[in-house]
């Protein structure tokens, strides 16, 4: 007897995997479905925690403030250079 052709009061005698073939189908591919968008859900979140302030570190690494005159920039990639002038209040 297949799952398909099974009378209505016959599902309790089914195994798991009949079960999951037939009367839980959509339910166990929207469950599936599920975990699988929260798993990408989750991928982005940490995606976006380490790559934002990421970028910003680049950015002042690149175009260092003015306030910041205490670090010297020697880097080749630094596109305006700091001077160094120090004022200890």
């Amino acid at each position: 007897m297949s799952a398909t052709t099974a009378p209505i009061g016959s599902v309790a005698d089914l195994s798991i995997y009949q079960k999951l073939n037939s009367v839980w189908h959509t339910r166990a591919l929207n469950l599936f479905m599920f975990i699988v968008l929260a798993h990408w859900a989750e991928h982005l979140f940490y995606n976006a925690v380490v790559f934002i302030p990421m970028v910003f570190g680049m950015y002042y690494h690149l175009f260092p403030r003015q306030r910041e005159e205490s670090a010297t920039c020697n880097c080749s990639l630094a596109f305006r250079p700091v001077t160094v002038s120090v004022v200890c209040k």
